[in-house]
């Protein structure tokens, strides 16, 4: 519940700031922006953006959103919140949503300033993350990018084979049976 609502709040926000700055934020290509990492980098930019004006407010922000993650993580995945947990929590997702609905900034400034950090993408840090995860045997990394991203496999396969002298397409074949499942193909065993 308090993951969910931290999550839409977050949405709304970035809705709202699109819609009175008239600023583009989420791309329009991108088929399903919304992944834990993109709203934990949200999280980060706003506290970066208000810690100098209003340190409380940004520690309000970091505490509601570790606590709406422990509710998924430790709540919903682990099934190990006690009563007691959620009643000391729960003010601080409260809070959370309060800041970000109603005492977040939405002027141009702000708009501009998530939409120049919030969808961009460093391809050598992405180039970087899969490599080091093809030699443990995994592609985590590049399969998130993918569907993140498409427009940029083009760029990162170039800049990948640069740095690494390796096509990803080769990488991909070594991990056939983890690209099949991403690709929702059944693999034969």
């Amino acid at each position: 519940m308090g993951e969910k609502a931290t999550k839409l709040a977050l949405i709304n926000y970035v809705k709202r700031l699109e819609k009175t700055s008239n600023i583009e934020i989420v791309p329009k290509h991108l088929e399903n922006p919304w992944s834990y990492n993109i709203f934990n980098k949200l999280c980060r930019l706003i506290v970066k953006k208000i810690v100098k004006k209003d340190r409380d407010q940004a520690k309000d922000i970091i505490c509601g959103w570790e606590a709406a993650y422990k509710f998924h993580v430790k709540g919903w995945t682990q099934n190990d919140l006690s009563v007691e947990d959620v009643k000391f929590l729960l003010p601080f997702v409260f809070r959370f949503i309060d800041i970000v609905v109603e005492e977040l900034n939405l002027n141009n400034e702000m708009a501009t300033y998530v939409q120049d950090n919030l969808f961009t993408i460093n391809i050598n840090e992405i180039a970087a993350e899969i490599y080091e995860e093809s030699n443990r045997g995994k592609i985590t990394q590049l399969l998130q990018n993918l569907k993140m991203r498409k427009d940029l496999l083009v760029k990162l396969n170039v800049l990948y084979k640069s740095k690494y002298g390796e096509d990803l397409a080769d990488v991909l074949f070594r991990s056939k049976d983890e690209f099949k499942k991403f690709l929702g193909i059944k693999v034969m065993l």
